[in-house]
């Protein structure tokens, strides 16, 4: 009887691979911002990237321009609603425990083509998604840090461009230049029409801005806790199997 309990053990161990369910809370579309739900189609980068190629080629505009860069910006700020995205237990079930317990965020998606499977996306998540797509098209980019808020810049000619798809700046090719505003975190309010508590958060204070290195591959430690822990949620089940097959059928 002893060794049906490694039986037992495997089946449990492979049967959150069966259960698509989000075991950590996500906001839900809140219906205000910027979310086309026909762009859901867009689940990989390659297929994200062709899109905005194929708006660029119909507009002429030029791969590397500002323009470019601020297309790309809004065609994510279209395909995502504001909200992390997680592993569901299907996905990850380890990370997305080891997130349930601990309230740290392990399974919040961090590799651009697994964001790209949800419709809901974080700041810093729609920035990864759109550094993909920069670093694909040879562009430099660089994270900013703001206050509770994440965006990048793209480097265009000798400025830097201010992108944010996920808060939808409404403002110009010039306002965008660093030259511009300045790293003045109060001035970019001027970009966010509208007086609201997420404006008042993010861009009402002289804070340090944090800026990211050239070029960054951000979260590359969670991104190989989620590697590991995905493997091990679709394997582990198979050691006690191999226990229970070593006990049951022991070799004569």
């Amino acid at each position: 009887m002893q060794k049906y309990i490694w039986l037992i053990c495997s089946f449990l161990l492979a049967s959150p691979l069966f259960i698509s369910k989000n075991i950590i809370t996500e906001e839900p579309y809140d219906g205000k911002e910027k979310f086309d739900t026909s762009l859901s189609r867009l689940r990989s980068v390659d297929q994200i990237q062709k899109y905005i190629d194929s708006i660029a080629l119909t507009k002429h505009i030029t791969i590397g321009s500002a323009l470019y860069a601020m297309t790309a910006e809004e065609v994510i700020a279209q395909r995502f609603y504001h909200g992390y995205s997680h592993f569901n237990l299907g996905e990850n079930w380890i990370a997305a425990v080891c997130e349930k317990i601990t309230g740290i965020g392990l399974s919040a998606k961090v590799h651009a083509s697994h964001i790209l499977k949800n419709n809901n996306a974080a700041c810093s998540q729609q920035s990864i998604v759109l550094m993909e797509i920069l670093r694909n098209k040879k562009i430099n980019y660089r994270r900013i840090g703001l206050p509770h808020h994440y965006v990048l810049e793209a480097k265009i000619k000798d400025d830097w461009l201010y992108l944010d798809p996920d808060m939808e700046p409404v403002a110009s090719d010039s306002m965008r230049r660093r030259s511009s505003w300045k790293g003045d975190v109060t001035k970019l309010r001027e970009f966010y029409p509208g007086k609201n508590s997420l404006t008042e958060l993010r861009f009402n204070k002289q804070d340090t801005i944090d800026v990211g290195p050239l070029n960054e591959i951000p979260a590359t430690r969670v991104k190989v806790f989620q590697l590991f822990t995905s493997f091990l949620s679709y394997t582990l089940w198979i050691i006690p199997l191999i226990i229970f097959v070593y006990k049951r059928y022991p070799k004569q």
